[in-house]
């Protein structure tokens, strides 16, 4: 048996691969430095194939940034410490924040249409006419939206949120904030990723209300210890945190619970699911989190959702557990969009969401049963699909006869953007593209990020027809030629080819990936 490991370490990630091959069969470990990882068995026809694929593992994670640290058996790791940090008390869970003023029948006018821009202003209006100093942060935020750099505005809505935070927001304000940043973010400021030290909660509001909500467990660097929010703060009395970092045991699930039981909520229409769990536990695991919710209320009004809402930095793919998402489709009758982000472990079930225009699976291994369950789901309205297949070593197992049901045109009759991402049998798919039917009705067609090459771009060259009225066709990330690139050019007004990747070749053969595997 031969064991290899290998170790990647960049900024704030920290993690290892081993692969262990036995005859016809390899086993690969990975996860964070210091835990256990996840271990993964592949079978192979005969060891000649094992040995093959081994090493072309091996050269991918190489190419990747991994550099080998042992071979034969390795020692067992300790677990790696947390940087050194003042002991400090957990943070204080969330208490229930007391309601303001609530007008059902505005409300439920809102929510039959979030859109309604005359019908929050209605709302704001009644709400200062009942001395809630929402209504007055609501006009203030309205009218930031149409002069989002008018001095006077910015700091009218910055004394309001400081001088009101217990009632506007509650105890949750101490997660909305960043060491330095001690303000609770206004209207004027977007979620966002954060290279490090994301707060637990992130939102966009609307009209004195959160519209757009991102939860998930905060990094290392992240403390609200510094950041006094009055009439909402954690305990901090004792604490001269330096900056090292430290570890607040927030409990992901319950703050997002809060959050939803808080008045500033009552009208969140896209809620995003980040990282689920304390990053040092390996994977993230959402299970625990989507059992706790699957029937809340709140789930109902909602229009977006983003289960994965995690960066590459944060956490691999193949690490991101989704889990069963069944039990949620009887609350997300409202949904119009929803994005998946994990491994081929997702469990899709009978899919019921009549009212989605939007559908985007990300994942290193497309399972056939969940591409089965999307091509076997009535979505009168659905507009855009967005599939990455991933790599048969992550778990992808689908093949192009799969699709029959998707390229035939009778399943999505609305549909209007397609992607097809990260696809092993590329030029198989291209091959077969000139004659599907589901093209006439596509505006726009994603074909990124897999393994085209010059063979797939000349099957489709001579039916220009059948492509000419696109708007836009994305052939990046592929490995097509700067001859073929030129060629592509011609198949539609737009036509995206540039980055292209270049194959690895080793032992004498040449080698493509998937973009999306680990």
């Amino acid at each position: 048996m031969a064991i290899a490991r290998y170790e990647y370490t960049d900024g704030s990630s920290s993690k290892f691969w081993q692969i262990e091959l036995s005859g016809a069969s390899f086993t690969t470990t990975h996860g964070k430095i210091g835990s256990s990882g996840q271990t993964l068995l592949k079978q192979w026809p005969d060891a000649a194939t094992a040995k093959r694929e081994h090493d072309k593992l091996i050269a991918q994670k190489t190419k990747k940034g991994y550099a080998p640290v042992s071979t034969g058996k390795p020692a067992a790791r300790p677990k790696a410490d947390k940087p050194a940090a003042k002991a400090a008390p957990k943070a204080k869970a969330a208490a229930p924040v007391t309601a303001g003023a609530y007008n059902a029948a505005l409300a439920k006018v809102i929510d039959a249409d979030p859109t309604d821009d005359g019908a929050w202003s209605v709302y704001a209006d009644w709400l200062q006419s009942q001395g809630d100093p929402r209504g007055e942060l609501a006009a203030v935020q309205e009218r930031l939206r149409a002069q989002p750099k008018d001095k006077a505005l910015l700091a009218a809505e910055k004394k309001l949120l400081k001088d009101h935070a217990a009632q506007l927001v509650g105890e949750i304000a101490v997660f909305m904030t960043r060491a330095g940043k001690p303000d609770i973010p206004g209207v004027t400021i977007k979620p966002k990723h954060f290279e490090e030290g994301p707060p637990p909660l992130r939102v966009q509001w609307k009209s004195g209300f959160f519209s757009r909500v991102t939860v998930g467990h905060p990094g290392y660097d992240w403390s609200p210890f510094k950041n006094k929010v009055r009439g909402a703060s954690a305990d901090d009395s004792d604490n001269d945190d330096d900056g090292g970092g430290i570890d607040l045991n927030i409990d992901v699930t319950k703050l997002l619970k809060d959050v939803l039981a808080s008045p500033a909520a009552r009208f969140v229409t896209s809620l995003r699911l980040a990282t689920p769990n304390d990053p040092d536990d390996g994977e993230c695991d959402y299970a625990p989190l989507l059992k706790k919710i699957g029937d809340h209320e709140a789930l109902r009004r909602l229009r977006s959702l983003y289960i994965g809402d995690i960066s590459q930095e944060e956490s691999e793919l193949s690490w991101i557990e989704i889990g069963d998402i069944s039990k949620l489709y009887p609350q997300l009758k409202n949904l119009r969009k929803l994005t998946l982000r994990g491994n081929s472990r997702l469990k899709l079930g009978t899919i019921a969401l009549p009212a989605l225009r939007e559908l985007t699976i990300i994942t290193g291994g497309l399972d056939k049963k969940n591409l089965a369950a999307i091509l076997a789901a009535r979505w009168p309205k659905l507009e855009k699909l967005e599939l990455s297949f991933g790599q048969s070593n992550y778990g992808s197992n689908c093949k192009l006869k799969d699709l029959a049901p998707l390229l035939d045109g009778k399943a999505f009759p609305k549909l209007e953007h397609l992607g097809l991402t990260s696809c092993e049998f590329a030029d198989e798919l291209a091959a077969v593209l000139p004659t599907a039917k589901i093209v006439k009705q596509l505006q726009t067609l994603d074909l990124s990020g897999g393994t085209l090459t010059d063979t797939g771009v000349q099957a489709l060259a001579p039916h220009k027809d059948a492509f000419t009225h696109l708007k836009r066709i994305d052939l990046s990330e592929n490995f097509i030629t700067k001859k073929a690139s030129n060629v592509a050019a011609s198949l539609a007004p737009a036509v995206r080819t540039k980055p292209q990747r270049e194959a690895d070749e080793y032992d004498g053969e040449v080698h493509r990936y998937a973009v999306l595997g680990e």
